[in-house]
């Protein structure tokens, strides 16, 4: 792959790999069978955070001003979609209408987004800094992991994905 490789997402429904290189803040377009790439679609400036949106035929990005944008496959049109008021250094689809996304470093800050009104609808912090979530669909629940401890912890973030809300963020022990 001739490009600095920050983040792969991989889209079931484009069945295309989007390789975000944060050093040129450019995102390769390639066939995923064939690995040869089609296109690059390039940004005015570097987001912090990326990610498939849930129809995963765009991305989402987040930028460490808050702001979050989207550009569209089919069109490669970029839009603001939403500002989370903090450095977005996390970002995930929950549904067609609500993404979370997640502050860096210690005291992290969780916010649910609608993307379709730009509101903020439910925040949560965490007294610790969680440098991966994953989400788990069928629990509703993000997991965190948290280095620099031992024994590490994973830390349990629920949210509904049906209206936003941000439950108690709860650890492993």
């Amino acid at each position: 792959i001739n490009q600095f490789v920050s983040q792969l997402m991989l889209s079931a429904v484009t069945k295309r790999l989007y390789i975000y290189d944060s050093t040129t803040a450019t995102v390769g377009v390639y066939d995923s069978s064939t690995m040869n790439r089609i296109h690059d679609i390039t940004l005015d400036q570097a987001p912090k955070s990326v990610a498939l949106n849930f129809a995963q035929d765009g991305l989402i990005f987040g930028y460490q001003s808050g702001q979050i944008y989207f550009v569209d496959f089919a069109s490669e049109t970029v839009e603001q979609i939403g500002d989370a008021l903090m450095d977005v250094g996390q970002i995930y689809a929950l549904s067609d209408r609500l993404i979370l996304v997640g502050g860096l470093g210690s005291n992290q800050v969780f916010k649910t987004i609608d993307v379709d009104t730009g509101q903020i609808v439910s925040t949560a912090s965490s007294f610790y800094a969680f440098h991966e979530i994953v989400w788990n669909p069928q629990a509703n629940v993000f997991y965190g992991l948290r280095y620099g401890v031992s024994p590490v912890d994973i830390h349990r973030i629920p949210v509904n994905p049906a209206t936003g809300a941000i439950g108690t963020i709860t650890d492993s022990r």
